[in-house]
């Protein structure tokens, strides 16, 4: 899987910005990857793709994609990261938001 990244090196991930069902944490598993940062799917979304053009490309992709939530297409938004960052993408009923290893608090 390609990433999409800008011309400053930063990676394109999806996010849902609805409650609901989250893209990639909705149905996690082997595609969530996917789901969150295919090159061609940020780039869809960047261009203004339609539910139905997303749809397509996905059915045409060779992953095993489990049947996504197409309804939160028009939701979502690309957040930039710096190439590397390690991160873990949360859901809150549906709502994503992206933690960084930086972010990260643990107690011992």
């Amino acid at each position: 899987m390609q990433k999409y990244k800008d011309k400053n090196g930063n990676i394109g991930v999806l996010l849902s910005t609805s409650y609901g069902t989250g893209w990639s944490t909705g149905s996690p598993g082997v595609d969530a990857e996917f789901r969150a940062m295919d090159k061609e799917l940020v780039d869809l979304k960047l261009q203004g793709a339609t539910e139905e053009e997303a749809w397509e490309y996905i059915e045409l992709s060779a992953v095993g994609f489990e049947d996504p939530d197409m309804d939160v297409w028009d939701t979502l938004r690309v957040q930039w990261l710096p190439e590397g960052t390690k991160f873990r993408i949360n859901s809150y009923d549906g709502k994503e938001s992206i933690v960084t290893m930086r972010e990260l608090e643990f107690t011992a």
